[in-house]
């Protein structure tokens, strides 16, 4: 999800971009993605609320869009972060797999950003070919489980067959990165032991 966002941010001229994404489980809450231009903030995930009123809306009018952000009042929960940090309008990109909303990018302009036709273009075209194969990723994934639980997979045969050995590249280099340090340790404190 950083590589995206980071990505994402190098490609178009806004001076924000947010990616988010709602939990798998449950589609009250979400999560908001994004990179912070502060020095030694870097990346950062802002857990959302999502009203079902929200939800509503969000799934109702589907359509990628122009938004014009007013400094008071009421805005959308994706629309939150970008207006925090002064942005004044953002270009809204749903992100949906078989009519189900899963997601939004937002790419966010500060006030007095001079936006080109062309670039509004650029961004409307890179917001959308994230948001497909955002959906993909999550389409897969769902995918991925729901094939295991019809053939008859329990959780724990999900996990231990398909998840872990997907996962156990990055937890071997992980741990063996954190060996190095227990052994230092203990070869410091290993005189005192006799």
């Amino acid at each position: 999800i950083r590589s995206v966002v980071k990505r994402l941010g190098d490609a178009v001229t806004a001076d924000f971009v947010t990616l988010t994404l709602f939990e798998r489980d449950t589609r009250a809450t979400a999560q908001t993605f994004y990179m912070t231009g502060e020095p030694g903030a870097g990346f950062q995930v802002a857990q959302n609320r999502v009203t079902p009123e929200q939800l509503a809306g969000l799934e109702g009018d589907a359509g990628s869009r122009w938004i014009a952000l007013e400094a008071e009042g009421p805005v959308p929960f994706f629309l939150e972060q970008a207006r925090e940090r002064g942005m004044r309008h953002a270009f809204f990109e749903p992100i949906s797999w078989r009519g189900t909303t899963c997601g939004a990018i937002v790419l966010g302009y500060l006030p007095g950003s001079q936006t080109t036709d062309e670039e509004k273009q650029r961004a409307r075209e890179i917001a959308d070919r994230v948001a497909v194969a955002v959906a993909s990723a999550w389409r897969d994934e769902q995918l991925y489980v729901q094939a295991g639980h019809s053939f008859g997979a329990g959780n724990w045969h999900i996990i231990l067959r398909h998840i872990l050995p997907t996962i156990a590249a990055p937890l071997i280099v992980l741990y063996t990165t954190r060996l190095g340090g227990v052994i230092h340790t203990y070869q410091k404190y290993d005189p005192l032991t006799f």
